[in-house]
């Protein structure tokens, strides 16, 4: 994960450290450890797709976001917000099946329950030079 270029304004730093293992939980690909993160009463939307409610949806989901890459790593720009709902401007750096590397801007608002797990989370990207890679690989 790169963090050079971040800037950040009201979340603590217990906050950070919490979304940072939540990124190397994705960029590790390890499915329990990023579901924990999630509140039982979960959502998360990707772009302007319908959202995907509780644990099974979205692991369902990241089980198949990870099967069309072989790495991704998240380079972090800024966050805005408070430790209860905040937003991040960021690149994605992915190495797709192919070996190709693609760079990819990313903004992810996150709201969080009193425990801190979330509740609703909503990425926007435009994953198509990925995902466009991984329909040619299994049509």
């Amino acid at each position: 994960m790169k963090i050079d270029a971040l800037r950040i304004n009201e979340i603590s730093a217990a906050t950070f450290d919490w979304y940072c293992r939540y990124l190397m939980a994705m960029d590790n690909a390890d499915l329990p450890a990023l579901l924990g993160f999630f509140h039982e009463d979960c959502a998360l939307q990707i772009n302007n797709h319908l959202p995907m409610h509780g644990h099974d949806s979205i692991g369902a989901a990241f089980t198949r976001y990870w099967e069309a890459i072989d790495t991704i790593e998240h380079e972090l720009h800024n966050i805005y917000g408070n430790d209860e709902r905040f937003c991040v401007e960021m690149l994605c750096h992915y190495t797709r099946k192919d070996g190709s590397q693609v760079t990819l801007p990313a903004a992810v608002f996150m709201d969080r329950s009193t425990d801190g797990r979330i509740t609703w989370a909503r990425s926007y990207i435009d994953a198509t030079p990925v995902h466009d890679a991984f329909t040619r690989q299994y049509a």
